[in-house]
């Protein structure tokens, strides 16, 4: 009798087990789909948010040939031209500009960081009229991150003056770069 009672014991703790086991395999199934289900989401956003960005950059003559951005489900980025196919690899250099901007505002507007900006020579490749779209947009978009632009003259065009003027930027200095010290200096604000 003892026996059988050591026995039934055995069964009680092996169904008991069971049933833990079982439990932790539903637990494992339900934060996978939550995990899939979050990445997928958080994908989206950025993916939306790239495209508002990138449509905002692109609105003048490049909005006839793009009709957006986006991150695909292989977290590969897309640009899709107005007849439809994906143009992301032969983008011109100014295009490839406006994408990168228009992904490192994407991330930093849906992880919610601030963290600072810093670009050396944005508009070097791009038109007059680009220029200005990009430099709106990315005023638009900055919120209370810290923007620091290192442009060159040909950069500082009239239009994005107006557009740093309009956003109330009031730190701008000129900076000059002696060749034979090879020493930078401010030369004016």
């Amino acid at each position: 009798m003892k026996r059988l009672k050591l026995e039934m014991a055995k069964d009680a703790n092996k169904q008991e087990l069971a049933r833990m086991v079982g439990f932790t395999d539903l637990c494992i199934e339900a934060v996978e789909c939550a995990y899939k289900e979050l990445i997928t989401e958080t994908r989206e956003e950025v993916s939306s948010a790239l495209n508002d960005s990138f449509t905002s950059m692109i609105a003048g003559t490049k909005g006839k040939v793009f009709s957006g951005a986006s991150v695909d489900e292989g977290y590969g980025i897309a640009v899709t031209s107005v007849q439809g196919f994906n143009a992301a690899e032969n983008l011109s250099g100014g295009e490839d500009v406006c994408l990168a901007l228009s992904f490192s505002q994407a991330l930093g507007r849906v992880s919610g960081f601030a963290l600072p900006l810093i670009l050396d020579s944005p508009f070097i490749k791009l038109d007059p009229e680009a220029m200005v779209l990009v430099m709106r947009t990315m005023l638009e978009n900055l919120g209370d991150r810290q923007l620091v632009l290192l442009m060159k003259t040909q950069e500082h065009d009239p239009g994005v003056e107006r557009e740093l003027d309009d956003a109330g930027v009031r730190s701008t200095y000129k900076l000059d770069f002696n060749e034979q010290v090879q020493s930078t200096s401010v030369a004016g604000w």
